[in-house]
């Protein structure tokens, strides 16, 4: 049923893109709807790094700089084919994605945003700086745009274009939140340690989230360059990084968030275009009104209303009442008494203060074991030095022949050994299945 609706929905944008040029030639009225789609392609990359895997960004405009500066120096300076200079300014924004996720295996939360915040603005500083290469307010002209069979875009080409794009990043970013990618995203936003403890990298899946937003915001950028056939440092301002944001939080973390903030918040603006000073209050509003009111954005709360007017419509899947036989293989079957886990001389101190001293242990196949102690004994300290949330001061251990001492808590996990936590750790919006 939703894949049905997803597809009637995806057919309806795709035939309004195709028709609308055909149904009016009003430049002003395409270029708002070429403005929707760059802005969706924008958010909707920035929403898997902040609605998925909870990272929050107020630095994108520095990576919407890279793509647009990118695509004009190559065309204008290199004469590079406007085609290429494009794809390269994906390209390049997704390696400086690259060292802005860097920062964020140290740091989250504001700190995090903090240290976006200076991203962006080390890059407007250098484009309005840097006279010789960038132009500074001057900006540079002669963006060159791509042509399709010698023909230059015009409006009604920018439109196919940018939505044809935006339509592939939709298909691409569904089809990556709806299968393991997405869970481990959502199991990021949610618990770090927990998912680290199940076998999810943080580090990997957090450096990606960061590549996506930024491949898809230079990707925009290169087409406000090339459309525009102009770029200059005015475009460059923190306000846009608070924009692209406003988009995803006003929209929802939904996939489908981002379009319905695309299409509001480009509509006011391009509404509000002529008082800037009561567009840049309706900004501030807008993002209150979306924290306290609509957290899940305007996409959940058009969910929330249609569960209430129409609640069979969400009913969920009926499951099987009986799941099939399962057999277990030869293989699963682990020879008893074999020696599975060994510890030896583990130590573990807090400066004066030693938690675990000289812990000898060798468990083998086939037995359960428990661990007794009283309050403070270090049993808690000793399972996670076992599951490499905490590093040993010394010591070793060896889990099924391998030495794990130094190895992630997620390849500790993918070796074969996982643990629970004492304080559950849950993944919120998740089922069992």
């Amino acid at each position: 049923m939703k894949d049905r609706a997803h597809l009637v929905g995806l057919i309806a944008v795709g035939l309004f893109i195709a028709f609308v040029p055909f149904v009016t030639d009003n430049a002003f009225y395409l270029k708002v709807l070429f403005l929707i789609a760059v802005n969706y392609l924008a958010a909707a990359g920035l929403n898997v790094l902040v609605g998925h895997a909870g990272q929050k960004s107020l630095g994108h405009a520095g990576l919407f700089a890279v793509g647009a500066y990118t695509a004009a120096l190559l065309t204008v300076r290199l004469g590079w084919n406007p085609w290429l200079a494009f794809v390269a300014a994906g390209v390049v924004a997704g390696v400086f994605g690259v060292v802005i996720a860097l920062p964020a295996l140290r740091v989250k939360g504001p700190a995090l945003a903090m240290v976006t915040i200076g991203f962006g603005i080390v890059v407007e500083k250098i484009v309005s700086e840097w006279q010789d290469v960038f132009a500074g307010q001057q900006g540079i002209y002669g963006v060159v745009p791509p042509s399709w069979g010698g023909h230059a875009f015009g409006p009604a080409e920018w439109l196919w274009f940018a939505g044809a794009l935006g339509i592939v990043a939709h298909l691409m970013i569904r089809s990556l939140l709806h299968g393991k990618y997405g869970r481990a995203f959502m199991a990021v936003n949610t618990a770090e340690v927990a998912a680290e403890s199940v076998g999810v990298s943080v580090y990997r899946f957090k450096v990606l989230a960061f590549v996506i937003s930024a491949v898809t915001c230079g990707f925009a950028g290169a087409m406000i360059a090339q459309q525009n056939q102009y770029i200059s440092s005015d475009f460059i301002t923190f306000n846009l990084s608070v924009f692209f944001l406003l988009i995803v939080l006003f929209g929802g973390s939904s996939i489908y968030g981002p379009l319905l903030g695309a299409v509001v918040l480009t509509l006011l603006d391009a509404f509000l275009a002529r008082w800037p000073g009561l567009q840049h209050f309706s900004y501030g509003a807008l993002l209150l009104f979306a924290l306290y009111v609509m957290p899940d954005g305007l996409a959940g709360a058009i969910k929330s209303m249609a569960r209430r007017v129409a609640p069979r419509l969400f009913k969920p899947a009926t499951l099987p009442g009986r799941a099939g036989e399962w057999q277990l293989r030869s293989a699963d079957v682990a020879t008893p008494d074999q020696p599975l886990l060994k510890a030896k001389k583990l130590f573990k101190s807090y400066g004066g203060v030693v938690t675990t001293r000289d812990i000898d242990f060798e468990l083998t196949t086939g037995h359960i074991h428990s661990l007794i102690g009283p309050n403070g004994a270090g049993k808690t300290t000793l399972l996670n030095i076992l599951s490499g949330i905490v590093p040993p001061s010394r010591g070793s251990i060896v889990f099924n022949g391998v030495e794990i001492v130094g190895k992630s808590p997620n390849r500790i996990s993918n070796l074969g050994l996982g643990r629970t936590f004492q304080n559950l750790k849950l993944f919120a919006d998740m089922t069992v299945l």
